[in-house]
């Protein structure tokens, strides 16, 4: 198509899909917290799993409307190299973001990352096992 790489932005550590909500609401309601994180893991897993590839192309090329098979699968691709299959937050990934609103509001840069980042959901979910039994559920590598 003649287009250009300008940079690989996959390597910049961003947050790129993360769930943000008040800590009163995790205290409040731990169990609709949890069963969502437990919701977003199995569909990271049916999206990466083998088993459901032609299904995952096909809702791909449906809703960002491409026509080309090949730029669905190069799509597909691309998404599979960025998941993570346990999504622990990244506080270089917040950090960064972090960076780039300082420059319209220099008191972003006063916040501390870690008194932003609740893993204890996911490292709950990781430690109990549910992680890894879905992702071999769907035959995920």
């Amino acid at each position: 198509m003649g287009l250009r790489t300008l940079g690989e932005l996959e390597q910049i550590p961003l947050v790129s899909s993360a769930v943000i909500v008040k800590h009163a609401f995790t205290q409040s309601q731990p169990e609709i917290a949890r069963n969502f994180i437990k919701a977003m893991i199995e569909a990271q897993a049916f999206v990466m799993s083998p088993m459901k590839t032609s299904a995952v192309l096909q809702v791909l090329t449906k809703r960002l409307n491409i026509t080309d098979p090949t730029v669905a699968d190069d799509t597909l691709q691309d998404v599979l190299r960025r998941m993570n299959k346990k999504p622990y937050p990244s506080a270089e990934g917040v950090r960064n973001v972090q960076r780039f609103m300082q420059a319209r509001n220099p008191k972003v840069g006063q916040v501390k990352v870690q008194d932003l980042i609740d893993d204890s959901i996911v490292r709950e979910l990781d430690k109990s096992g549910f992680i890894d039994r879905v992702y071999a559920e769907y035959a995920v590598k």
